[in-house]
């Protein structure tokens, strides 16, 4: 039964409603503004209701990496204010949503999640006609958002609604995708119409990303391997093998970024690369020179900056690049900054909680446990805001020159 129609209310679209404003604040304003929105929207509901929701587990969990995080300041390899900053960010994030979003069915959520997807690919494609019209104000939102990363592919505009770059987009759309995979392929757990799952998949298709396309491909792989025999799983694996040789050949964006972070690997000289290879190699850099200095075991949260300065110019060696300190605070990837400040016990955890948690029975929740898998592997390799300042020419647009 499609999750549509268990709970299509007034309630989830104001839900619905509130997400798409909550993105859009995101987009616009600084994230320490947004932890102090979280913190303001706490204090009010302990007013309201008297009292804070509080799961003890987490609080046991973030005890040890502060204890982690501690240790690591007294041998200095990481700075109390930013130890406290990110402890803090941490916590006020996970108190919000465990606050406002655990009262409610996870079904509710959900249903309000798919909607706002639905809603913002009807403005992607409504950006891609607007953009071959000329209406620039419906595709070029810089008015609005100031840092959105805008650009063309193939005489395509990327569109990606009212976010920042089609990277975030690509993430943030990466549960719902999977969800329409599900509702393509199995009737019996459908969780949106045919329509609604056409729809999201053509918006991540015209962000132009090459995440939203690794996505696609994560959500088919997971979803078979979840939900197909043996002969199935066989086929699909080597159809995703033959579609990602053909995107590689014939998308010459993704052939760039992929040949660009191989040719950094494996120390080849080259004349120009994609910006976005030479962030990414050069962080895979910093994380192998700080664990290898760590031991494996971290250097503490909210570090990974001081990591980044302490190695950059050994790697940089003198050369000019307007790659040196991109990706300075997050590390290009989470999966790189767990590495570097939780080290190899940070990722088994992570690994853990994974394996832990993750619903296997073929039903609604075993896909809604499927999607926020394929959410967290295109996190562990999600560019962030910082890219915003790269310039490829090969992506801007004509009104940026």
């Amino acid at each position: 039964m499609e999750i549509e129609k268990i709970h299509n209310n007034q309630k989830i679209a104001r839900a619905s409603i509130l997400a798409i404003v909550i993105i859009l604040l995101q987009s616009i304003l600084q994230q320490e503004m947004i932890i102090v929105l979280m913190f303001v929207a706490l204090l009010i509901l302990y007013i309201i209701r008297g009292n804070i929701r509080i799961n003890t587990v987490f609080v046991y969990i973030v005890s040890i990496f502060l204890i982690h995080g501690i240790i690591n300041v007294v041998l200095g390899n990481d700075k109390l204010k930013l130890l406290f900053f990110q402890t803090i960010g941490i916590a006020l994030s996970y108190l919000f949503y465990y606050n406002f979003l655990y009262k409610d069915s996870i079904i509710k959520v959900i249903q309000a999640y798919i909607n706002c997807v639905k809603w913002l690919s009807l403005f992607v494609l409504i950006q891609q006609v607007a953009y071959k019209m000329g209406i620039t104000f419906l595709y070029d939102l810089r008015w609005l958002v100031h840092e959105q990363q805008i650009g063309t592919v193939g005489g395509f505009y990327r569109s990606i609604a009212i976010f920042t770059e089609p990277s975030i987009i690509a993430t943030f759309f990466s549960p719902a995708v999977y969800l329409a995979v599900v509702s393509l392929f199995d009737k019996k757990n459908r969780c949106m119409p045919i329509a609604t799952a056409i729809i999201i998949l053509l918006g991540v298709v015209f962000s132009f990303s090459t995440l939203a396309y690794v996505g696609i491909a994560v959500s088919l792989g997971v979803f078979v391997l979840k939900n197909g025999k043996i002969g199935v799983k066989i086929f699909i694996a080597t159809m995703l093998c033959v579609l990602c040789a053909i995107v590689y050949n014939k998308v010459e964006f993704v052939k760039d970024r992929v040949d660009g972070v191989i040719d950094l690997l494996v120390g080849n000289e080259v004349e120009e690369v994609n910006l976005s290879s030479e962030a990414l190699v050069t962080n895979i850099k910093i994380m192998e020179k700080s664990l290898c200095d760590s031991m494996g075991l971290g250097t503490g949260a909210g570090s990974y900056q001081i990591q980044y300065d302490k190695y950059k110019d050994t790697i940089f060696n003198g050369r000019v690049s307007m790659a040196y300190d991109l990706n300075r605070e997050d590390g290009n990837s989470l999966f790189i900054r767990l590495l570097v400040e939780f080290g190899v016990l940070g990722i088994l955890l992570f690994a853990f909680f994974i394996y832990r948690f993750f619903v296997k029975e073929k039903n609604i929740y075993g896909h809604i446990s499927g999607a926020i898998f394929v959410l967290l592997i295109l996190i562990m390799h999600l560019h962030f805001r910082q890219q915003l300042q790269q310039r490829q020419p090969f992506l801007r647009h004509p009104s940026l020159s």
